[in-house]
């Protein structure tokens, strides 16, 4: 019985690990959740930095009150 529990917590906590892993979102979902804010917020500026994106998502094209920064 004790053995059966120990290998039950160990389940338990290997689930848990890959959920958590399972929660992490890329570079590009996290620009397309940043995109919709500023859609329907009327953001003008928009921050990808360190998200490691390699192309835009085509959704940025729907935002039309984004200004250029240097």
């Amino acid at each position: 019985m004790q053995k059966l529990c120990c290998l039950l917590c160990i389940w338990m906590m290997l689930c848990g690990v890959s959920l958590a892993q399972d929660d992490e979102k890329s570079g590009y979902e996290i620009a397309l959740e940043r995109i919709e804010e500023a859609r329907l917020t009327g953001a003008t500026r928009l921050e990808f930095n360190n998200l490691g994106l390699t192309e835009l998502p085509p959704e940025i094209g729907q935002l039309k009150s984004l200004k250029f920064y240097h």
